[in-house]
């Protein structure tokens, strides 16, 4: 060994200092060495030399080496102590070891001081590792504590052998509602409502496994019962296992799993016995589930039977592929489609229509994970839908019919009025469908245009053609034209209400027309428009008793009435036709 040691040697020869030194020297070589007789000296070196070792003659004339260790012991205790003397029979030498001496040496035997040097060494390491393990142990201890007492979580130690709790956290008392003491008083099985048995089966599984969990029901001190989640681990304390446990409240958790529960199970009720067909299918075109209604819709027996032979949905499902295409193309910008409709096959190969609501859903970073929607049958519909439509493709040939004759009927007794009805049909289907109207009813304006003043067929040909100004009973005569068609009108079977706009095209959105005196919503929209147009057309035509005013005196006079007479935004359409758009009647 090389160590180099301080050695502070007690003794008031020289001789004796010098041999000790030999000694210790042969061993440790580099050792550094002082040497004192005196308390005084003593006391200084303890305090200055810090020596890693004492070697003190056990009587001297002014200083003895029980003093000497006592001195130690109060100020180094943990540096070795190694008694020399000439002489020490068994008796002193036990009150040296007792008093506190880590050994002692014969001057006789001194070959021995070295050994003893290099026990007393390996001793001061050994106590040395054991305070540091001990001061481990206690920080550890410590740090357990205060992790144990300030955790949020609830906590207990429990003995696993009869289930007494031996400690609980702030935490456990704040939540069971008992005070520490009490608590500390109590079995587990006071709290836990399984019985004593189970819990002991419990706490054997931990202690073999070392932690476990468990969901147990646990008592409060107001008497209520909560849902608990226990997490369990086997710790040592004192060198026997106990269980540390952590107790989470799950009550809230278990009620809404609970509803989760019933509210997943009422889906599938609601999935596997609606009558609409419902499905979830993949981006790349398979089915991920059908309910037995959308199995059924497309003739197979089962869901599993549809999901395992459809592998390409837009070739398998849709008579024409590109209509999946065009939903997936609206689904990718809108995420939800409704009364999206489109012809599928049958398993037996037959075609039907289906009406489908779709919508994708997507994943977190916005991709689409898959799509998801309902489907009818609609094929029964579509055929009715189908009939209907030839209904009235067939009525509106007839009613076209029908009105044929009544123009050809009005042109030979009144060839003015045919024209300026066929004139003012053109610019009332203009201005319909500058306003945006629907299709239908832009074709209703234009038919009623044309039969407007079907009603003067009833009046005097001499007074429709007279050149001069009517008198005010030749005027009534006229004014009657409105109610006289409607009249013819009323019991044509027609998809458009031809005879109440005809009866109301002379009303004004102020009452002052007739021959109802209907105002402002009273007056369908196809009439207001009519309005507008047989004013116009009149004033710009030529009349029998007057020469025609020209398009623009026209336009001045529904623009002067805007609002009043004529409905504003028809009155801004139709100056919009002529004065932008360059709207011109055709030449008669």
């Amino acid at each position: 060994m090389s160590a180099a040691l301080r050695i502070l040697i007690v003794e008031d020869l020289s001789t004796d200092a010098e041999l000790c030194e030999r000694e210790i020297q042969k061993i440790f070589p580099h050792s550094v060495f002082r040497c004192v007789e005196t308390r005084e000296d003593y006391l200084a070196e303890l305090d200055s030399f810090q020596p890693d070792m004492i070697l003190s003659d056990y009587k001297m004339p002014s200083f003895d080496g029980m003093t000497a260790l006592k001195l130690a012991l109060e100020r180094v205790p943990e540096t070795p102590f190694i008694i020399i003397t000439g002489s020490m029979n068994e008796e002193t030498a036990v009150d040296c070891m007792k008093a506190g001496a880590w050994d002692y040496v014969i001057k006789e035997h001194m070959k021995r001081l070295g050994p003893a040097v290099i026990t007393s060494l390996k001793r001061k390491d050994t106590l040395q590792e054991n305070r540091r393990s001990e001061e481990k142990r206690r920080e550890s201890e410590s740090l357990f504590r205060k992790l144990f007492e300030d955790h949020a979580a609830v906590k207990l130690i429990i003995d696993p052998d009869n289930g007494n709790i031996m400690d609980a956290n702030t935490a456990a008392t704040k939540y069971y509602g008992w005070s520490i003491e009490r608590i500390k008083r109590m079995n587990i099985s006071e709290i836990n409502t399984v019985s004593p048995e189970e819990l002991l089966q419990a706490m054997r599984q931990v202690q073999s496994k070392k932690n476990f969990r468990f969901e147990f029901r646990h008592r409060k001190a107001d008497g209520a019962i909560r849902d608990v989640e226990v997490f369990s681990s086997g710790i040592t304390v004192g060198g026997k296992i106990v269980l540390h446990s952590v107790v989470h409240d799950i009550t809230d958790r278990k009620h809404a799993e609970k509803a989760l529960s019933l509210s997943e199970a009422k889906y599938r009720a609601i999935f596997e016995n609606a009558i609409e067909g419902i499905y979830q299918s993949t981006t790349d075109g398979k089915y991920i589930s059908v309910n037995p209604a959308f199995s059924k819709i497309l003739g197979y027996k089962t869901p599993e039977e549809l999901i395992g032979s459809i592998i390409d949905i837009a070739s398998q499902v849709y008579v024409n592929p590109e209509d999946r295409l065009k939903l997936l193309d609206l689904l990718s910008v809108n995420d939800l489609v409704e009364e999206f409709e489109f012809r599928a096959y049958r398993k037996d190969g037959s075609m039907i229509w289906l009406l489908a609501n779709a919508r994708a859903v997507r994943n977190e970073d916005g991709s689409i994970d898959y799509f998801e929607g309902r489907v009818q049958d609609i094929t029964q519909r579509k055929g009715v839908e189908e009939k209907l439509q030839n209904t009235l493709d067939s009525l509106r040939r007839a009613v076209g019919v029908t009105i044929q004759v009544m123009m050809s009927t009005v042109g030979k007794r009144d060839p003015y009025t045919a024209s300026h009805q066929m004139r003012s049909a053109e610019l009332a289907r203009a201005i319909a469908s500058e306003m945006g109207l629907p299709a239908e009813k832009i074709e209703g304006v234009r038919i009623a245009g044309i039969i407007h003043d079907i009603g003067k067929i009833s009046i005097p040909a001499e007074i429709l053609s007279k050149a001069a100004k009517l008198t005010a009973v030749e005027f009534s005569f006229v004014k009657e034209h409105a109610w006289i068609g409607y009249e013819i009108l009323k019991d044509v079977e027609s998809p458009w209400p031809l005879a109440e706009i005809v009866y109301q095209h002379h009303e004004r959105m102020d009452g002052s027309g007739y021959p109802r005196n209907l105002k402002g919503d009273e007056i369908l929209m196809e009439a207001r428009i009519l309005a507008v147009t047989d004013v116009v057309e009149s004033m710009a035509s030529h009349r029998p008793y007057r020469p025609a005013l020209g398009i623009d005196a026209a336009l001045g006079e529904i623009e002067k009435n805007k609002g009043t007479l004529y409905d504003a935004s028809v009155v801004d359409t139709c100056l919009r036709l002529f004065r932008e758009n360059g709207f011109q009647f055709k030449a008669a």
